[in-house]
């Protein structure tokens, strides 16, 4: 084979040609080391690289395979961050600085073979666990053949500090409520929308648990964290989902189980629990409002349930009779709390904590219900 010798440094050049070369790794899930990808590259382009041009293009492989860009958008203040695209990156808070990142495809896909997931035109969802310059993360990516042609990838930073209830200024009175309803080991359900805080708040209440408890924590990534000796996280993946680990959770002789979200299949497995009487359950869960929780779950069951059909008046007298205490969170505070009491002709009865109370956000919500059904008549039990 006959081979052209570059003796100048074409730098635009050179960086097309060593994403293309860079492809053929990434397709074969493989990421190349510099003396093993200068071979390739001169044998791929029949080019013989003088040194200079070997340099930068050892300077930039090694600037893509080690994240670096990713590092200096990822170095800033924020608790989640959404890459829309390379130009268009939106912090939350949000922050008036322009952020831009360059090369994106390249760097997640280097991630998700650095991390060891399956991303592609089948999987086009992918959530995992990172560390990235000493910094933990949740990661989610959204495949770019779904996306217009766009890969989009969201960072949200792990706490590595134990998080202290005092950021929620509760009073004295709602401390001593949520430090009772956790000693009384009452099944609990923190329901709101997205970064309401609800896993903060489970994060929090974990404080009062007591030191001789086997707490098993089930989780699809880590989030919730726990201070004690005695705690088995379960990690659910496609081999082993929620509702598996949560059936093999009974069998280790749990003083609490913590699920850290119920949005599918995994409502097989928290009923369950709760049938057993089972008692400390607690789970986050996607609602508008307290009382529409109960509603949210019998829907998550019809959807994803594998079990045999359960009429739906039983599986909500279940779900009633077995869960104790919703708390509504709404920007990273507490906009409700009830407890529920049973069930009639027209629905839950239940009873609001009058100390969670507010009464100007609860009148809102009454003059617009987001999900309720209007024809039941919910009894509120002072």
């Amino acid at each position: 084979m006959k081979y052209e010798k570059i003796y100048s440094c074409n730098e635009d050049y050179l960086t097309s040609k060593t994403l293309e070369c860079l492809d053929v790794f990434l397709k074969k899930e493989n990421l190349p080391q510099t003396e093993e990808f200068l071979v390739h590259f001169e044998f791929l382009y029949s080019i013989l690289l003088d040194q200079r041009s070997k340099e930068f293009i050892a300077i930039f492989l090694e600037n893509l395979l080690n994240l670096n860009d990713l590092i200096l958008l990822l170095d800033q203040e924020f608790d989640e961050i959404i890459i829309h695209s390379e130009n268009q990156i939106q912090k939350i808070p949000s922050s008036p600085n322009y952020v831009k990142i360059n090369y994106l495809p390249y760097l997640l896909e280097i991630l998700v073979i650095r991390e060891k997931q399956e991303w592609n035109a089948k999987h086009v969802f992918v959530s995992f666990q990172s560390t990235i310059n000493s910094q933990k993360y949740r990661i989610s990516l959204i495949h770019p053949s779904i996306n217009n042609g766009n890969p989009k990838a969201f960072f949200r930073k792990n706490r590595t500090e134990q998080i202290g209830i005092e950021q929620f200024n509760f009073s004295s009175e709602q401390l001593e409520f949520l430090k009772g309803i956790i000693q009384k080991k009452m099944n609990i359900l923190i329901t709101g929308m997205t970064s309401s805080g609800k896993t903060t708040l489970l994060n929090c209440l974990t404080n009062y648990f007591n030191n001789d408890e086997h707490i098993i924590c089930i989780e699809d990534t880590r989030e919730i964290q726990i201070d004690s000796n005695y705690v088995t996280y379960l990690l659910s993946d496609e081999n082993n989902n929620q509702q598996q680990l949560l059936s093999y959770s009974l069998r280790m002789s749990p003083s609490r189980t913590l699920i850290g979200e119920i949005r599918g299949s995994e409502v097989d497995g928290l009923i369950t629990n709760l049938n057993t009487g089972q008692k400390g359950v607690i789970s986050t869960l996607h609602a508008n409002s307290a009382v529409d929780s109960i509603n949210r779950l019998i829907n998550l069951y019809a959807f994803y349930s594998s079990r045999p059909f359960i009429h739906y008046d039983a599986l909500k007298q279940t779900l009633v009779s077995q869960i104790d205490i919703v708390i509504h969170m709404e920007n990273k505070r507490i906009l409700e709390v009830i407890l529920l009491k049973g069930l009639d002709l027209h629905g839950p009865i239940y009873e609001h904590i009058e100390v969670f109370k507010n009464r100007s956000l609860l009148n809102e919500k009454n003059n617009h219900p987001h999900g309720h059904d209007n024809r039941q008549l919910f009894r509120l039990k002072n």
